[in-house]
């Protein structure tokens, strides 16, 4: 039988099941492979990773849950060589466990030698409570001595959030490096209405008509509270363009879209009632 080769993995961690079934899939679409083969995602109930056979996807896009709960019978994260806990800003009850539990199986991974020793104390510099101290330094011990026998390879974590205080996480991974991304921004225009709308529903309508036939070329997204609305409003859409005669149709800046589809997105969490009217695309799209 073949050697075992740990550590061959990453894991992306997503705070919702939504984002890390979409991210997967889009993924996918990218790399041009099937879900579940070079990588797959795993949410509650729903789990696509080693289609091919065990440890087969490389790439998985888990929630944090599931990688907590993965950490309770492998707290050394053994087939993982990286993890990356994205959307760290939340702070949510499982992120910050799971954080804690990264940062005992890196700190395992990284001490298989002797010139690491300094950073298995500084990792554990956090733990000043004398009571825990020793049953925490013997569990570290042994998932260090556990590390070392497999031969595990050093766990790389990454940290990613579009607003994340940097301080906290430098104190609390010391050592780490930072690397700033800076995002792009476009020009905003702020149009209000005169008068306060009754209907916000109509007043979208007609607002979306109006960009439609009269606006620059470019597509219109509409944002509305809840699923009812939207599909509300793409029916009300659709009715509208039916009833246009060809002349009539608003092509004059091309063929604009009510709603753009998200590539990588397919038909899993949206309505399935995409529909094309006179060369308007309008498109329904809720979680």
């Amino acid at each position: 039988r073949p050697k075992r080769k740990y550590g061959r993995t990453i894991c992306v961690t997503q705070p919702r099941r939504v984002a890390a079934i979409t991210l997967a899939k889009r993924v996918c679409d990218e790399l041009g492979c099937n879900p579940g083969e070079t990588v797959g995602h795993r949410v509650r109930f729903d789990d696509t990773t080693d289609a091919r056979g065990h440890d087969t996807t490389k790439i998985i896009y888990a929630t944090d849950g599931m990688l907590l709960r993965e950490a309770i019978s492998d707290p050394l994260l053994q087939r993982y060589g990286m993890v990356v806990l994205d959307e760290a800003h939340e702070r949510s009850l499982q992120t910050d466990v799971l954080f804690g539990v990264v940062k005992r199986a890196m700190a395992a991974r990284q001490a298989s030698s002797s010139s690491d020793v300094d950073i298995l104390a500084k990792l554990d510099d956090s733990n000043d409570d004398e009571s825990h101290s020793d049953k925490d330094s013997e569990t570290l011990r042994n998932m260090k001595e556990m590390a070392t026998s497999l031969g595990l390879p050093p766990l790389k974590v990454c940290v990613m959030s579009a607003t994340l205080d940097v301080e906290t996480f430098q104190n609390f991974f010391p050592g780490s490096a930072m690397i700033k991304i800076p995002g792009r921004q476009f020009p905003v225009q702020l149009a209000y209405t005169d008068v306060p709308q009754e209907d916000y529903l109509d007043a979208a309508l007609k607002t979306a008509i109006q960009i439609q036939k009269y606006g620059e070329e470019g597509d219109v997204l509409i944002f509305l509270p809840g699923q009812d609305e939207i599909e509300d409003l793409a029916t009300l859409l659709k009715r509208h363009f039916e009833d246009l005669e060809p002349d009539d149709t608003p092509a004059e800046n091309g063929a604009n879209n009510i709603v753009q589809n998200i590539k990588g997105i397919g038909t899993s969490i949206d309505s399935g009632s995409t529909v094309m009217v006179n060369g308007v695309l309008i498109c329904v799209l809720y979680a």
